[in-house]
C-alpha cells in the first residue's frame, strides 16, 4: 500500500526540546516535497470540551502546517511521539511510526500509569518543563500508555532520536529501527564577549547546582539557564566558558548541543545517553559519573586549568562537526524512512 501523506501528533501548549524536534520532522519532510502536516494533540481535555493549541512562539520560523484533527486513513502515515502511544488504540486503518524521543520518559510515564499516583505524575510533568505543567494537567491522553510488548507486536516503524534509544529497543528484540536525528537551529549568529565563567542547566541537576554554587560562587562567575527564550538561550551559552550538566540524559539532550555551537565546553554527568559517543562525543574525561568530594577536586581542576590555558587544553572539535552536520543526517534520515513506509506523492 502506498503513503501519499503524514500527518505528525505534536503535544500542544508549552515548550521543552521534544516539541522542536517534531517541528524540524514537519519542516524537514515539507522541504523534500513531503505531504506532511502536524496535529496538536489531544484535541480534546478530560472534559470532551476542545482544545484550539497556538504554535509556540519559540518555534514560528518553521513554517508548517497544522490540522485540526488526526486523519486516520489507509493511505497516510501517523507519526507519534513515545510518551503518548496511547493514541496507538484510536488509530484504525492508518500506518503508525512511533518517534522515539525519549526511552526514559516513555518508561516514566510506564511507571507513573501503573501506580497511579498523583505525586509521581507531578514529579513526570515536572521533568519536561514546570511551564507547562498546566497544559498537560488538563489533557485528554484517551488511554493508557502502550506497554513495551503491546508496541512490539504491532507492525511500526520506530524512529530512534539516539543511539542510546536504538540500543535500548534492539535489546528489546524491536524490529523496524532507523535513526532519525534532529538538529540545533543556530538563531544567534552575533559574536559576544565570553564573561561568564559557568552556565548551568537549571532545568536538571538542581539540588547539585545549588551545591556547584555555593561551594564556587568566590571563585568564579556563575549563572544559570533559567526562563529564557531560545535566542536568550544562545546569546546567554555563547557568553559562557563552560555549561554544566549535572542532570540525567534521556536522549541526545538539546542544551549541551546548543552549548557546543556557541563554543562553550562542556561537562556533562555521565548517564544515560551521555554514557557512549554516539549520542555526546566528547571524551570520558569531560563526564563525571556523581558529584562527590573525588570529581568536586577534578571539576574544580579542570575549570581552573581552562580558565588559565583558555583554549589549549579542551578540544571539541569532533562533537562541534558531528553537530553542525545533524540537519544533512536528518534529511537523509528521513528520505529512508519515507522510502521504508513506500511514500508516493499524489
Amino acid at each position: 500500500m502506498k503513503i501519499n501523506k503524514i500527518q505528525i501528533l505534536i503535544p500542544g501548549g508549552g515548550f521543552y526540546g521534544g516539541l522542536e524536534s517534531l517541528h524540524q520532522f514537519v519542516y524537514m519532510a515539507k522541504s523534500l516535497g513531503v505531504e506532511i502536516s502536524c496535529v496538536y494533540i489531544p484535541t480534546q481535555n478530560i472534559l470532551g470540551k476542545n482544545i484550539s493549541f497556538k504554535k509556540n512562539i519559540n518555534l514560528k520560523n518553521y513554517k508548517i502546517k497544522i490540522e485540526s484533527k488526526i486523519d486516520d486513513t489507509k493511505n497516510v502515515c501517523i507519526v507519534i511521539p513515545e510518551t503518548f502511544t496511547g493514541y496507538i488504540k484510536i488509530i484504525r486503518k492508518a500506518k503508525i511510526s512511533i518517534w522515539w524521543l525519549s526511552v526514559d520518559n516513555y518508561i516514566d510515564k510506564i511507571k507513573s500509569e501503573n501506580q497511579q499516583n498523583l505525586r509521581n505524575y507531578l514529579v513526570l510533568l515536572a521533568d519536561f518543563s514546570r511551564k507547562i505543567f498546566f497544559s498537560f494537567i488538563n489533557l485528554n491522553h484517551h488511554a493508557k500508555s502502550l506497554s513495551l510488548n503491546e508496541i512490539k507486536n504491532k507492525k511500526i516503524i520506530h524512529l530512534c532520536q539516539s543511539y542510546y534509544s536504538y540500543k535500548f529497543l534492539k535489546k528489546k528484540k524491536f524490529k523496524n529501527l532507523l535513526m532519525l536525528k534532529d538538529f540545533i537551529q543556530i538563531r544567534n549568529r552575533r559574536k559576544f564577549k565570553k564573561n561568564i565563567d559557568i552556565i548551568l542547566n537549571s532545568n536538571k541537576g538542581q539540588k547539585y547546582n545549588e551545591l556547584f554554587i555555593k561551594e564556587y560562587n568566590e571563585i568564579f562567575k556563575i549563572e544559570k539557564l533559567k526562563n529564557m527564550s531560545l535566542n536568550q538561550t544562545q546569546k546567554k551559552l555563547h557568553q559562557s566558558k563552560f555549561f554544566i550538566d549535572f542532570g540525567h540524559h534521556p536522549g541526545r539532550d538539546r542544551i549541551p548541543r546548543e552549548a557546543v555551537s556557541q563554543g562553550a565546553k562542556i561537562l556533562i554527568k555521565k548517564e544515560g545517553a551521555a554514557k557512549n559517543k554516539f549520542d555526546v562525543n566528547i571524551d570520558n574525561n569531560y563526564k563525571f559519573t556523581e558529584y562527590n568530594l573525588d570529581n568536586e577536586i577534578k571539576i574544580l581542576e579542570f575549570l581552573t586549568i581552562n580558565k588559565i590555558l583558555d583554549n589549549n587544553w579542551y578540544n571539541v572539535k569532533a562533537y562541534s562537526q558531528k553537530i553542525n552536520n545533524d540537519k544533512i543526517e536528518m534529511k537523509k534520515q528521513i528520505k529512508q524512512f519515507i522510502k521504508k513506509i513506500n511514500y508516493e506523492k499524489k
